[in-house]
């Protein structure tokens, strides 16, 4: 799985990179207007029903931005979530690669919307640590998030789901489901 991983990125950053600037006004965020949206985020991970509280690191490079509220970027949540009680430990490591659309607040540098959305999908990536347990997940995500500027702060609100297409699974389930609550800075 990891080299299908590699595979995919390094499939992704060569389309990426050979894209051309379509004529409805694109541009591509280059060393003049090169953007991250960076943020972090309280989450919690739906690992065999129980909710485990964690947090989150949200990096994203924007490629195409569209006037002041509309970007397209590319990157990931990573997230870490543990666990712990007297039965046991629980560590879980989530580490998406996303395709992003961006939409309002949020969306670039100069957007001045109070309200904006974020949609996302790529290839979801979660290792789980549980009773001396390693466990590795992998399938397609998809990442919906709402973006609200409060006092010229931008918080977001998101929800995520992933397929896992591990058939040699032993904790985690059929799919995984994430709630996380953050700021964009």
């Amino acid at each position: 799985m990891r080299k299908f991983s590699f595979i995919l990125i390094l499939c992704l950053s060569t389309v990426l990179a050979k894209a051309q600037v379509p004529e409805d006004g694109y541009t591509p965020a280059g060393p003049s207007n090169q953007n991250f949206i960076m943020g972090s985020k309280f989450t919690l991970y739906d690992v065999e029903n129980n909710f485990v509280p964690g947090v989150a690191g949200v990096f994203s490079y924007v490629l195409y931005e569209k006037g002041e509220n509309q970007s397209f970027s590319v990157g990931t949540n990573l997230g870490l979530a543990a666990s712990f009680s007297n039965i046991g430990s629980l560590v879980h490591i989530d580490a998406p690669v996303l395709l992003q659309a961006n939409f309002g607040a949020g969306s670039t540098k100069f957007s001045h919307i109070p309200v904006g959305v974020v949609v996302s999908a790529g290839l979801g990536n979660n290792f789980l640590h549980f009773f001396s347990h390693n466990e590795f997940s992998y399938g397609p995500m998809i990442d919906l998030g709402v973006r609200l500027e409060v006092f010229q702060k931008i918080y977001q609100i998101s929800g995520s789901y992933m397929q896992n297409l591990n058939q040699d699974r032993l904790y985690m389930g059929p799919s995984i489901v994430n709630i996380g609550f953050g700021a964009i800075f």
